[in-house]
């Protein structure tokens, strides 16, 4: 089944079991597909489209309550049929892969900080630290009939004046994600350790803070036009973490993932936005209406932005 035809089906689900405004039933599609493309279920897809549609708030104040009410959870024979690949994986299985690249799913995933004991000299008060992302990527079907696993390591670098000044990770890394990965080299058994991975999941590159982007990688951009200017979409992801860990004084990074309006039946990849700064004002939530201006951003780039535009709360959120 491809992807259009899933599309279609879940859309006449919605219809049927859902119904409601054009905006609530947006909300639930996409709730639907990001939660496939993230490999649930399609029962875990159904309850993601009912509570989008439960929690549905049109921009211009349209009630939840307004037009049908979402149905009770359906029996799994009357979901529709889901393919085993995500739209992230299918929207590169048409086109070669450059040499050395493989593509796979996000599993688990750990995070964590590593004391980097390399550097002797250090300023009162401070610990340089590596940031390390560990996961197992399974490798996409459409790619790997074996669907081999590789274990892989991406750490960021504490090296720097004195030994001093780390360096954090940009973007974010999920469960689920579907991301590219250049192997050049990999033998059997090693862990691949990288420096940048591509995410299909939204489009960007997640590398160490202050590298060059691969280009090997940058071959997989999707060129997406519709996220130049300003973009709107729900917060379906967000992360509050240290731009450098270990340093006192370090800029704090809020991390989050936006879920686009587009029309019902067409998926596009989540935007990897970011503000970055020392002082906040106003708050983000998952969930919230967002819109940023991305016009200076360019693809395959996180979007870093200074101000967002909170239409849930109806307020700007500014870093400084």
């Amino acid at each position: 089944m491809d992807q259009a035809e899933l599309k279609q089906r879940w859309g006449q689900w919605i219809e049927k079991n859902i119904g409601g405004p054009q905006g609530r039933a947006d909300a639930a599609m996409y709730a639907a597909i990001t939660a496939l493309s993230q490999g649930r279920s399609p029962n875990e897809a159904a309850t993601a489209a009912r509570q989008a549609a439960s929690s549905w708030k049109g921009i211009d104040g349209g009630e939840a309550t307004a037009g049908a009410q979402p149905a009770s959870a359906p029996a799994a024979a009357s979901l529709p049929e889901t393919p085993l690949t995500s739209p992230a994986e299918v929207s590169v299985a048409a086109q070669p892969l450059p040499p050395g690249v493989i593509v796979g799913r996000v599993t688990a995933l750990q995070e964590r900080q590593e004391v980097d004991n390399s550097f002797h000299l250090q300023a009162a008060g401070q610990t340089p630290y590596n940031m390390v992302w560990n996961f197992r990527l399974q490798r996409s079907a459409v790619q790997d009939k074996n669907s081999q696993i590789v274990d892989v390591e991406l750490r960021s670098s504490s090296k720097g004046f004195l030994g001093i000044t780390t360096k954090g990770i940009v973007g974010s890394l999920y469960n689920g994600d579907v991301v590219a990965v250049d192997a050049s080299g990999l033998k059997e058994g090693e862990l691949l350790r990288v420096k940048e991975l591509w995410s299909l999941t939204t489009n960007s590159s997640v590398r160490v803070r202050g590298s060059s982007p691969s280009r090997a990688l940058a071959m997989l951009d999707a060129d997406d036009s519709e996220r130049q200017g300003v973009i709107r979409g729900r917060i379906a992801t967000l992360q509050q973490r240290q731009s450098r860990p270990g340093m006192i004084y370090g800029p704090t990074v809020w991390s989050f993932r936006l879920q686009r309006n587009v029309p019902a039946g067409r998926w596009v990849p989540l935007v990897e936005a970011e503000m970055l700064g020392s002082k906040f004002e106003g708050s983000l939530a998952v969930g919230d209406e967002v819109e940023l201006d991305a016009s200076r951003c360019k693809s395959g780039e996180v979007v870093v932005v200074k101000k967002a535009r909170n239409l849930t709360a109806n307020s700007v959120v500014r870093v400084h």
